[in-house]
């Protein structure tokens, strides 16, 4: 078969047939995207490289004449919706790290983070959604303003400013379609008229907010924050691990925190080396303290009991090393069937910081002095 491409060079001619895609990185990035230390913060680069190309417009063709009718949005929604585990996991980094990527993004001033509290259609609230907005202008100077030291020659003579003042007076006015593009899952939503970017125009804005009547009807807002800011002061933070520790507003965060609090108390790591062959089970009862400690409920039913979120927190929060060793023993060694095993598991959890001793003194009077 004949190479299309014949460059003299075979490894160029090879990679003509090869169809790469990805996010494009401006070179200008690594000179303005920068940590504390002035060198470039790479994973931040990644993670607006990648929240760029969702914001990069969709040209529309026309089916029968092939031109272009306007422009239609990548995401669903008015903003972006996508959270710190996604991108931690397509760039194979911590969350921890993706957040920090995220606040250094901010504090440049090339994003925007907001945080929602939304409705889905089966009525469950969702606390803290983050929805991530683009701010073209604080782009345009990251990607391209002039770095001291790089085209002193255009810097000097100050052609390039004259060249892009001349094209700004004598570019034409084009109109496009103002109605995006009707795909399969998204109702037709209007979007601003401004021109997409080319490769020789200077950057072009982009509506990113649409009217209220506009928002979808699968998705209801409620409660937005609309600072610029990484907490939505509309939420009520509740305490849950010990004083001197700031409560993040983010949920994930919280359960996080959460987390690693009860890893701690319950000594994790030496409760995997002493019982390895019980580690989903260990994982699991973690879990399920997290998810009780971390989302705060007005009750919260024990044994068919009602109890305040408070007094069930408090007591979690003293299971130790023995405790789970023992709630391990008890799951264990129970042989009844079980119907509901959640509840099951949280009301031993409950139960055995206040219950542990006195099962093991009854085992040993039983093995040393009973029959």
């Amino acid at each position: 078969m004949t190479n299309i491409v014949n460059t003299g060079n075979a490894s160029v001619d090879a990679l003509a047939e090869m169809n790469i895609s990805g996010n494009v990185t401006p070179v200008n990035w690594y000179k303005t995207i920068l940590r504390e230390n002035g060198k470039p913060y790479l994973l931040a680069i990644c993670v607006l490289s990648e929240i760029v190309y969702w914001y990069r417009p969709v040209e529309v063709r026309d089916e029968h004449s092939g031109m272009t009718i306007g422009y239609r949005r990548k995401f669903r929604e008015d903003l972006l919706q996508k959270t710190y585990n996604d991108f931690a996991e397509q760039f194979g980094e911590s969350r921890r790290s993706v957040k920090a990527a995220f606040d250094r993004l901010e504090e440049i001033g090339v994003i925007r983070r907001e945080f929602r509290n939304i409705e889905t259609n089966s009525g469950m609230v969702l606390n803290n959604v983050m929805y991530i907005d683009l701010c073209v202008d604080k782009l345009y100077t990251c990607t391209y303003l002039d770095i001291p030291g790089d085209d002193e020659d255009v810097e000097n003579t100050g052609e390039g400013i004259q060249k892009q003042a001349e094209y700004q007076a004598n570019k034409p006015v084009t109109k496009f379609c103002t109605t995006s593009y009707k795909t399969l899952y998204d109702p037709p939503t209007k979007f601003c008229t401004t021109p997409y970017k080319t490769l020789y125009d200077p950057p072009a804005k982009f509506c990113t907010t649409l009217p209220q009547n506009d928002v979808p009807p699968h998705t209801k807002f409620c409660n937005t924050n609309t600072e610029n800011t990484t907490e939505n002061t509309g939420e009520i933070t509740y305490p849950i691990i010990p004083s001197g520790t700031g409560v993040k507003t983010d949920t994930m965060d919280r359960m996080d925190e959460v987390r690693s609090f009860i890893k701690d108390n319950i000594d994790y790591d030496g409760l995997l080396h002493c019982h390895p062959t019980e580690k989903m089970d260990i994982n699991e009862l973690v879990e399920l303290i997290v998810e009780t400690i971390a989302v705060k409920q007005p009750v919260i039913r024990i044994n068919k009991y009602d109890f305040p979120y408070d007094v069930v927190r408090s007591r979690l929060e003293k299971i130790d090393f023995h405790t789970m060793e023992y709630v391990l023993e008890c799951l264990r060694n129970n042989t009844t069937k079980v119907r509901n095993i959640r509840s099951y598991m949280l009301t031993t959890l409950y139960n055995a910081p206040v219950t542990c001793c006195n099962y093991y003194k009854a085992e040993v009077n039983h093995d040393f002095y009973g029959k």
